[in-house]
């Protein structure tokens, strides 16, 4: 049982981490990442980065796979020697392997969706000024020059609610709230 606040606010990330996963449909959750801004080169910690990988993603990561596979059944033939050895061919399934790898990489990098997450674990609702100040921090994150994380969505999470401009800005600006219940979360709406 968490005791301090601290561990209390890390609980709460953990709880809505795996939440994201079971509920929302998140592939991948990574906790307490730097973001960095053009205004704070340093960066500042957002609570939750959770990942949406789509379709194209997948395909890429499948044909990597089928591409390896060819290349390694390729190398292997030459080596038990069911295939002429040949040098040429080596080079070439090599070359594929590297082919593979990439589409891998690349197509995850570029057909993920980001989200970040801010949670609170306040013994008061939460007020517009930490919504507001979450939103400048990824609206600052995604004007910057760092390319890693580009957050498309925005979510905020309360242990006890949110008074109602912080909602109504949230709601101007595409955050969603949650809010933590006793068997889970709910989307809390202005």
């Amino acid at each position: 049982m968490a005791t301090t606040n601290f561990e209390k606010g890390l609980e709460l990330e953990n709880k809505f981490a795996e939440y994201m996963i079971a509920e929302l449909g998140y592939d991948e959750i990574k906790e307490r990442i730097m973001i960095k801004g053009i205004d704070n080169s340093k960066g500042v910690e957002i609570d939750i980065v959770g990942m949406q990988y789509d379709e194209r993603s997948e395909r890429f990561r499948k044909l990597a796979f089928v591409t390896l596979a060819i290349a390694l059944l390729g190398m292997g033939a030459s080596f038990l020697e069911i295939e002429p050895f040949n040098p040429d061919m080596i080079g070439f399934f090599v070359l594929i392997e590297f082919v593979a790898v990439g589409y891998a990489i690349i197509g995850r990098m570029l057909n993920t969706k980001y989200t970040g997450v801010e949670c609170k674990n306040h013994k008061t609702k939460v007020n517009i000024k930490l919504v507001r100040e979450f939103y400048h921090q990824i609206l600052d994150n995604n004007q910057s020059k760092d390319k890693k994380y580009k957050l498309s969505n925005m979510i905020f999470v309360s242990k006890n609610g949110f008074v109602n401009n912080a909602l109504e800005f949230a709601s101007n600006k595409g955050i969603l709230c949650y809010q933590e219940e006793e068997n889970g979360f709910k989307k809390v709406e202005y």
